[in-house]
């Protein structure tokens, strides 16, 4: 699967750095810069497993969430809901006015 925004993943041989090399690039960056970008990093390792653990929860509050919005739709179609009277078989009108109206004429 292809995406045009992101390039193609890295073999791991391509990851991989030796320790001299591994050393040039942080010899740039003192003891407490690394610490502190270490510990930065396994935070966000955890927070993203925490999420991929808890991706099923939220399947289950989304289907919760819709049946709850299905629930008040059905409820109020029933409370606004007008039952068919044979005296307004011939009327269109949303209030079925049609006695109302041969009154006044």
């Amino acid at each position: 699967r292809s995406c045009l925004h992101h390039s193609r993943r890295r073999p791991v041989r391509e990851l991989v750095l030796n320790y001299y090399r591994r050393m040039k690039i942080l010899a740039d960056n003192s003891e407490d810069e690394i610490k502190k970008a270490t510990k930065e990093a396994n935070r966000a390792m955890m927070q993203r497993n925490i999420t991929k653990h808890l991706l099923f929860l939220w399947r289950i509050f989304d289907a919760v969430e819709s049946a709850g919005r299905k629930i008040k739709r059905a409820a109020k179609r029933e409370r606004t809901s007008k039952r068919w009277n044979d005296e307004d078989e011939l009327d269109w009108s949303v209030r079925g006015n049609s006695k109302s109206i041969l009154k006044k004429n």
